[in-house]
């Protein structure tokens, strides 16, 4: 949405760009009538960082960032986690220091980061150590939190995508201090799903499917907090790695990367979506009967529709009572063995799948695509620090990110 009224927007990017330029030459504001880019003002707030793939801002004004450092070894996916708080007293775009240091984790690959209350999320996509750090600020923002315990999820034999993105929300109806905690779990493979399940081990014991997005309850109890009620929201998905609720209707939106080419995974063989649930249809149904709401889609021009109608094999089933999205199938048989004759050495899966449908609703989207496995970017696969900076306006309620940094094909959110 480019309909920007009161906007916070914090961006991580390289810090060797932001020597070499300043801040405000590195964003271009506008691009729509009704955005005014006098509006703003752009500073480099923070630098010097270690993938700050996390942003949120405290209830005392100050920015909570997640960062990895890769302690040496120059690679992302064996960090180790430093969660910081900046402030900005004087109110002039800029921190004040170096950030204070909340909590520090030797499991890092951090992917996310959430704030509800006194609560703190973070999401950890390290290679068998996928999990969800569940913090408490029991003392306000400023004096370190407590360690409530993890949401660890064991993935099966090889799995394409784990899970990356959470988004928190209050428990409607449910007492203060009582929150929503919803996140994605990845689909096994690129282009389908097979039936294993995934386990969910910690504060909660559970198992889940593949290519969904779950929810759970978080009640602040004393101290610490309790996590219950396991609840599917979405499936047909093969990877939400993106979501947040709209901050006035409290509508749900997630983003749901397209398949990769199967020769060349940098070509994209599917499109990205974005999609909306009604606050009102979370979670309705039991089961996963009607489809999402698809806001927009991206897609490179040369994708043709037959590439494009093989994103049956991840379409998105959601808890909603709307009617189904008109949809397009693909036998199971036929989509493996143009798979084989499009690529004969791409790795295949070998338990059982299942077949789900396609839904096709889509409009034209200026975004930029996501960065893909084996894309060639200013990281290289080796440590960046990066610098976040600012736009604000009078009033700021909005947090965003972005941060390059390297993917591999076992574990990249693509």
């Amino acid at each position: 949405m480019r309909l920007v009224r009161s906007v916070l927007l914090l961006a991580a990017v390289l810090s060797l760009v932001a020597v070499a330029d300043p801040a405000a030459a590195q964003f271009t504001i506008g691009g729509d009538p009704r955005v005014n880019p006098n509006d703003f003002r752009i500073t480099t707030f923070a630098s010097g960082l270690n993938f700050p793939n996390g942003l949120a801002r405290l209830s005392d004004g100050s920015i909570l960032v997640a960062t990895s450092n890769p302690n040496g070894n120059g690679a992302y996916w064996l960090s180790s986690g430093e969660l910081l708080r900046f402030t900005d007293t004087d109110n002039n775009g800029i921190a004040d220091g170096p950030g204070q240091l909340m909590y520090s984790d030797p499991v890092g690959v951090w992917t996310g980061l959430a704030v509800a209350g006194n609560m703190v999320f973070i999401m950890s996509a390290k290679d068998n150590a996928n999990r969800i750090i569940v913090l408490k600020m029991n003392n306000g923002p400023a004096s370190p939190y407590t360690f409530v315990g993890t949401l660890n999820f064991t993935f099966p034999g090889i799995w394409e995508h784990k899970a990356y993105a959470m988004t928190t929300r209050p428990a409607p109806g449910a007492p203060a201090g009582t929150w929503e905690l919803y996140f994605n779990v990845g689909s096994s493979a690129n282009f389908d799903q097979n039936t294993d399940t995934v386990g969910l081990s910690g504060l909660l014991t559970g198992t889940m499917k593949g290519g969904t997005i779950y929810r759970v309850t978080v009640t602040e109890v004393g101290l610490g907090a309790t996590v219950s009620n396991l609840v599917q929201i979405a499936a047909g998905l093969r990877n939400a790695a993106g979501m947040a609720f709209h901050p006035t209707t409290g509508d749900f939106y997630f983003e749901d990367n397209g398949i990769d080419g199967l020769q060349d995974p940098n070509e994209p063989l599917s499109a990205d979506e974005v999609n909306r649930i009604a606050a009102a249809d979370l979670g309705r149904l039991r089961r996963a009967s009607a489809s999402r709401t698809t806001i927009s889609t991206i897609t490179p021009a040369s994708a043709s529709a037959a590439a494009a109608s093989s994103r049956s094999s991840h379409s998105c089933h959601c808890r909603a009572r709307r009617a189904r999205i008109p949809a397009i199938r693909m036998d199971r048989t036929a989509r493996r063995a143009r798979a084989r004759r499009e690529s004969p050495s791409r790795r295949r899966c070998s338990r059982p799948t299942s077949r789900m449908a396609s839904s096709s609703a889509s409009t034209a989207s200026s975004a930029p695509r996501r960065q893909r496995t084996k894309r060639t970017h200013s990281c290289s696969g080796t440590s960046a620090p990066a610098s976040i900076s600012t736009s604000s306006r009078a009033s700021s309620s909005v947090t965003e990110t972005s941060c390059c940094r390297p993917m591999t094909p076992s574990s990249s959110p693509t």
